[in-house]
């Protein structure tokens, strides 16, 4: 991780897999939530971003994840 930005964590999906069970986490520093969903497709090349979340928690990020990004319409 580099040492600037804050700590975010990237859900997502490789590409040859499917959600809900395929589910991986991706943390990494960044200047924003563009820039973390970026630095993980340039390590997960042809991978799906489900959701990125500022700080280092897989478990919260998956609970935000499926609270607002599949129940909710946004």
């Amino acid at each position: 991780m580099r040492d600037v930005g804050d700590v975010y964590t990237v859900l997502f999906v490789p590409d040859n897999l499917k959600p809900p069970e395929s589910i991986l986490g991706f943390m990494c520093r960044a200047d924003d939530v563009p820039d973390a969903a970026n630095q993980c497709h340039k390590v997960y090349k042809k991978c799906e971003v489900l959701w990125v979340r500022k700080g280092d928690s897989f478990q919260e990020a998956l609970d935000e994840y499926a609270w607002k990004g599949v129940l909710c319409d946004e």
